[in-house]
């Protein structure tokens, strides 16, 4: 009940009237120790919520957000480490949401009105938070509460004072609910390195794969793009929580043909991918006289393939074979329930 009744003070106060996303903070956990970066979202009064990114690497992912120039939802799905409470239409709920407002006997009507709740982690769907993230989403919506009320009356009260620093809300140990004090702290591990750690794997390329790849003679066949990127079809049993799969696609440039596709987790995705492309090779006795690639995921998989077999790697804007092939794999797929955003 504690987090709901934190919600609903912080939806009465409405920080996103004076609060940009651009301005974090920190919340310390008073039971894992963990800190969590809190950022205001609704400025633009289009999602009202309350997102708390988990430790240095959520703070990377939520930087990296930034950094898009038009967000992709699965993309998002593969760097975000956050806790996020939302205020939402009641068609935005799952059944086991209105079971939990039920049971707490709460009432809500009207647009966005209604409290959800949701735990990111990169390369799943988000689900429903657990008692501990319940908690301690609880307390940094309390600890927001404080820092908006401040904000309001000082907005340069998050300037910090060496660079890299965030100012950090602190329990004191033994002291009561209200006895918090500010720190500025560094992120740990630094902000650098959290990002290198959600990004890009570097995974060397199998000496043994290569050979296999070079061993049989195979005709030229043009010009191929490849691509690999997370698809919105989610994987996992009912009561699992639902993974985001990484796509392969490889296409002929010049026909539009699709020579092969294959989906992996984020955990194993670089080297089964590269392996399959070698499989493909041999399964078609053809060799590209080039490859296209559109993003950096992709030419990390490829790169130490295509020098290991003499094939050039060229970066592309547009692979057209591929947006086609993405297109009409996105009108047939939808997200299930359970599984939205928000």
């Amino acid at each position: 009940m504690s987090l709901y009744t934190a919600a609903g003070a912080l939806k009465s106060l409405a920080p996103w009237t004076w609060m940009g996303d651009d301005q974090v903070f920190g919340v310390k956990d008073p039971e894992s120790g963990s800190v969590g970066y809190c950022t205001v979202m609704g400025n633009l009064g289009e999602h009202f919520a309350l997102g708390v990114a988990l430790g240095s690497a959520g703070l990377a992912g939520l930087d990296g957000v930034r950094g898009m120039r038009k967000p992709d939802v699965a993309e998002l799905l593969l760097s975000q480490t956050m806790l996020q409470a939302s205020f939402e239409d009641r068609a935005e709920l799952e059944r086991e949401d209105l079971e939990v407002t039920k049971q707490l006997g709460l009432k809500f009507r009207g647009p966005k009105a209604w409290f959800l709740f949701r735990s990111y982690r990169p390369g799943f769907l988000p689900w429903f938070v657990t008692g501990a993230e319940a908690r301690f989403l609880a307390v940094a919506i309390r600890q927001t509460h404080i820092v908006a009320q401040t904000l309001k009356e000082e907005p340069d009260a998050l300037e910090p004072p060496r660079p890299d620093a965030y100012l950090v809300r602190v329990h004191e140990p033994g002291g009561d609910e209200s006895a918090w004090r500010d720190e500025w702290l560094e992120p740990s591990p630094s902000l650098d390195e959290a990002a290198a750690a959600i990004s890009l794997p570097d995974v060397p390329v199998d000496p043994q794969l290569a050979d296999l790849a070079r061993d049989k003679p195979k005709l030229r066949s043009g010009v191929w793009e490849v691509d690999v990127n997370p698809i919105l079809a989610p994987v996992g049993g009912r009561d699992e929580r639902p993974s985001i799969p990484l796509q392969l696609l490889v296409v002929h440039h010049e026909s539009g043909v699709v020579l092969e596709m294959d989906m992996k987790s984020l955990d194993d995705y670089v080297a089964g991918f590269r392996e399959h492309f070698v499989q493909v090779l041999d399964k078609l006795g053809q060799m590209p006289e080039q490859l296209l690639f559109a993003n950096r995921r992709t030419e990390m998989v490829f790169a130490p393939i295509a020098a290991a077999l003499q094939i050039p790697l060229e970066r592309s804007r547009k692979l057209p074979g591929v947006q086609q092939i993405r297109r009409t794999l996105a009108r047939f797929l939808e997200v299930g329930p359970g599984r939205q955003m928000g």
